[in-house]
């Protein structure tokens, strides 16, 4: 696995080449985000939320980056304010339709 820690933009993810096995971390430099890219491609954003536990966003292209990061500062504004409870599907698509 390789992990990198660049700035991530819509032009960075586009760029973004999948690792010819297993997978890649990619972080960024002005948010709490990190990308993960396999082997076939596919692209997730996740969030770290604690030691070497990620939380899922969810996938690139479905996920714009803008709403990803959004997601992640408030994932980690609840974790310290100690508000990390799950959220349902319904809240959290609440939540994504209101930002």
């Amino acid at each position: 696995m390789r992990a990198d820690r660049v700035q991530i933009t819509d032009a960075a993810l586009q760029r973004l080449k999948p690792p010819t096995g297993g997978y890649r971390h990619v972080y960024d430099t002005l948010s709490p985000l990190g990308l993960r890219v396999n082997a076939g491609g596919r692209k997730t954003f996740f969030v770290m939320v604690g030691s070497g536990t990620r939380q899922t966003i969810g996938p690139y292209p479905t996920w714009t980056l803008q709403a990803a990061r959004e997601r992640a500062r408030a994932i980690v504004e609840q974790r310290i304010q100690g508000l990390d409870a799950a959220l349902t599907f319904d809240e959290a698509f609440t939540l994504f339709l209101d930002k």
